[in-house]
């Protein structure tokens, strides 16, 4: 799936881990995306 738009706002930011929770939008919804990555 791909979904084009822009990224509203970050709601919260971990620097440490970059765990991240934001806010999506597209013509027709908004979504909240979560992001986990581990930084090995």
């Amino acid at each position: 799936m791909e979904l084009e738009g822009e990224l509203e706002e970050i709601i919260y930011s971990n620097e440490e881990n970059s765990y991240t929770i934001a806010t999506f939008a597209t013509e027709e919804e908004i979504f909240t995306v979560v992001r986990i990555s581990s930084i090995y």
